[in-house]
């Protein structure tokens, strides 16, 4: 009987993590941006954000050792926090409306915090104006 009851326990956190998941917005989406440093007025940098059961993963952010980042989604409004350190975390904090992102990232480093802004687009978009472009000769 407890083993019936344990299968049955595990079976509905499943099935809640799926809807979750399932009544995710970003779920499934991926978003190319292009965020800057406000502070030192840096080069823009290039990024794409793809959102897959409630995680967040950057391609730069992999590169630079940083796993995925679990999402707490309210409303329009999203937040993630990457971790590779105790010490050197990204806490990625914006909006989604239609088919554009924006929003925030702090990245700290042994308690230095630099800010970014980001701002962008379904990739799928992305994709499209940058053939368009390439058609026009642009």
């Amino acid at each position: 009987m407890k083993l019936v009851k344990l299968f049955l326990v595990a079976a509905l956190l499943t099935a809640t993590s799926v809807i979750q998941a399932q009544n995710s917005r970003l779920n499934g989406q991926q978003y190319t941006i292009v965020m800057i440093d406000e502070q030192n007025d840096g080069d823009e940098i290039l990024d794409i954000f793809s959102f897959n059961n409630n995680e967040l993963k950057s391609q730069n952010m992999t590169k630079d050792g940083f796993s995925s980042a679990s999402v707490n989604e309210s409303g329009n409004n999203f937040e993630a926090v990457f971790s590779k350190s105790a010490s050197e975390t990204m806490t990625i904090s914006g909006t989604v409306e239609g088919t554009t992102i924006f929003g925030n990232i702090v990245s700290t480093q042994n308690g230095s915090n630099s800010n970014y802004v980001f701002r962008g687009m379904t990739s799928t978009e992305w994709n499209a104006i940058k053939e368009k472009k390439a058609a026009a000769g642009q």
